[in-house]
């Protein structure tokens, strides 16, 4: 196996990538597609590393002033673990989960190239201190499960399984394993709007801005990434699963589910 080590700090990913080096294994000095990228710091660095490098294999690694809730290696032992990788068995030592990620389309393309989200896209209104105006249909198998042309709230999020453990569960006080999430941020209107919908990984999710004096813009943003995509009246959304995905790199020893 190949190696790529990526941090934001480059003294730490250098001494990791000397210290993987001394124990024999083979690490590139820049990615290569193939190299299972140790993604060092918190969760932030899993979403940036799955965005910068399209469909990686990760294996997470926490730094002890990041939070991670889904890092099972400390910096301290990554080279150990990397010697069980090599070494053990996949599907008892170690396991490799793929998460699919999102994908958010208008007129049946991406709305911009290569945006995809491995947490979560959301929609809120340009400025911080109005609502966002817009609609939402639900579509579960077919069949329409939720619509309404009148919402009116804080935004709305789709997230995938991994990132239902982020910005879906502070809305919800939930989380979920399976298919996408839909959670509704703060919503005023309609009286009857559902705090959250879980439904299949095949459904879609289609908004509308609805076009007011003070929300004719609205920003969609996914997972952390700070270039959001700037949504018009005249740009409905549909946002759902992507065949892209990223594999993480589990280990049940670790508590693993």
């Amino acid at each position: 196996m190949r190696y790529f080590v990526s941090a934001a700090d480059d003294e730490r990913a250098g001494e990791l990538t000397e210290r993987l080096r001394n124990a024999g294994y083979d690490v590139v000095e820049e990615y290569e597609p193939g190299a299972v990228v140790l993604s060092v710091g918190g969760d932030g660095a899993i979403l940036y590393n799955a965005r910068r490098y399209g469909e990686p294999t990760l294996l997470p690694v926490r730094v002890a002033d990041s939070e991670g809730n889904r890092i099972q290696v400390d910096v301290e032992d990554a080279v150990d673990r990397v010697s069980l990788l090599e070494s053990g068995r996949e599907g008892e030592d170690y396991r490799t989960v793929r998460h699919h990620k999102l994908t958010a389309l208008v007129d049946g393309d991406p709305v911009r190239d290569g945006f995809r989200a491995m947490n979560d896209v959301h929609l809120h209104h340009a400025s911080p201190v109005r609502a966002a105006k817009f609609g939402v249909t639900v579509i579960d198998g077919g069949e329409v499960v939720y619509e309404t042309d009148g919402a009116i709230g804080d935004g709305l999020l789709v997230a995938t399984p991994f990132g239902s453990t982020a910005y879906y569960r502070s809305i919800t006080g939930s989380t979920f394993a399976e298919g996408l999430g839909v959670a509704f941020n703060n919503a005023h209107k309609p009286a009857d709007a559902p705090e959250s919908l879980v439904v299949s990984p095949g459904a879609r999710v289609r908004l509308t801005l609805n076009e007011t004096t003070y929300g004719e813009n609205a920003l969609l943003v996914r997972d952390d990434d700070p270039d959001p995509y700037r949504l018009s009246a005249d740009d409905p959304v549909e946002i759902r699963r992507s065949e892209a995905a990223v594999e993480a790199i589990r280990f049940p020893d670790r508590g693993d589910e």
